[in-house]
């Protein structure tokens, strides 16, 4: 299991068939398609559910100000969506970041020190999950420094050839026990793993 006891770590990510993120140059087409169905977003809901610190990079944390806080408001955005923008919202967010110096979403704050240092002080801290946002750099960061204790993967089908890889060369063995998984729309699949050695 991971150091230490405390807060579980969750790294969430929607990955494709050959383990990115993103296609080459950032590519995204496609998995935003697959991702947005109203059964994938049920089962994230399963993900954030019990999560009361998200994790993001810039990018992301960029990405979903700009997109969230308005379908919390809208009334006419699905339930579902309206759910996990309003959690958006009051979630307390960390923000890793070489550039930016300051978070302007509410309950967010950029993080001073590095992920690994970070997600230690946080699992030490008073909360339930702590869970990282589609953020391949923190994910990288805290699997190398073996503090990843669950994944949550939305699998596409889509090979891109290459990209932003989830698990590069160099991140240390790890074991994995498959908790649960979901038959989504469209071939996609959610797989919840949880560390065992």
């Amino acid at each position: 299991m991971t150091e230490g006891r405390g807060r579980t770590v969750i790294a969430s990510v929607t990955i494709s068939l050959d383990g990115c993120s993103a296609g080459p140059g950032d590519d995204l087409t496609g998995m935003t398609e697959h991702a947005g169905s109203p059964e994938t977003m049920a089962w994230f809901t399963g993900v954030y559910r019990n999560v009361t610190t998200a994790l993001m990079g810039r990018t992301n944390y960029e990405g979903f100000h700009g997109y969230w806080p308005p379908v919390a408001r809208d009334p006419a955005s699905s339930p579902r969506g309206r759910d996990l923008a309003v959690w958006l919202d009051e979630v307390e967010k960390v923000v890793f970041s070489r550039t930016l110096t300051e978070a302007t979403w509410s309950n967010a704050r950029i993080a001073e020190r590095e992920p690994a240092e970070e997600v230690r002080a946080l699992k030490a801290a008073e909360g339930r999950d702590i869970m990282v946002v589609n953020s391949a750099s923190i994910i990288h960061a805290l699997l190398r420094a073996d503090l990843v204790d669950e994944m949550r993967l939305t699998l596409v089908p889509l090979i891109w050839g290459g990209g932003l890889r989830i698990f590069p060369d160099g991140i240390p063995r790890t074991e994995w026990a498959l908790a649960s998984s979901a038959s989504l729309p469209g071939g996609t699949l959610g797989l919840q793993y949880r560390r065992t050695r």
